[in-house]
């Protein structure tokens, strides 16, 4: 594994970001109906710029804990990497509505999985920002 897990992804990945982004959208739709969630996310804007800064902020949230933090952990730590990282990430939500800390976590070790698998921290950029995206469209229009 490299320092930082930018490594191509397989056909593999692929399906399993498609599959868990499916799988993301009841959880969005509800989230979406909770009004702690919707004051949050209607302060995104769905523009060109506001959607840039949010790929943007995505990929280097992925890129710094499950690209440099995840893999430069492996190297001592093995898959005990995974939740190290996890840890920092989870905390990094404390002030955005309560159900997103454990959701993070969660989600946290899911993607930190995927990421150890692949060798690679583009997975989970795929899925938390088009999953976020998603979410925010949906917040806006329902």
């Amino acid at each position: 594994m490299n320092n930082i897990g930018l490594n191509r992804i397989d056909r593999k990945d692929v399906i399993t970001v498609f599959l868990l982004l499916i799988l993301s959208i009841p959880i969005s739709f509800f989230a979406t109906h909770l009004t702690d969630f919707r004051s949050y996310y209607l302060r995104y804007p769905l523009t060109p710029i506001g959607i840039f800064d949010r790929f943007f902020g995505m990929f280097m949230t992925e890129l710094v804990f499950r690209g440099f933090l995840l893999f430069s952990l492996s190297k001592r730590f093995g898959k005990w990497s995974i939740v190290l990282q996890d840890i920092p990430y989870t905390f990094l939500h404390i002030g955005k509505p309560f159900f997103e800390i454990p959701y993070s976590a969660v989600v946290g070790i899911l993607f930190g999985s995927i990421n150890y698998r692949s060798k690679s921290f583009l997975p989970s950029f795929l899925l938390h920002a088009i999953g976020s995206e998603i979410f925010i469209i949906m917040v806006h229009l329902i």
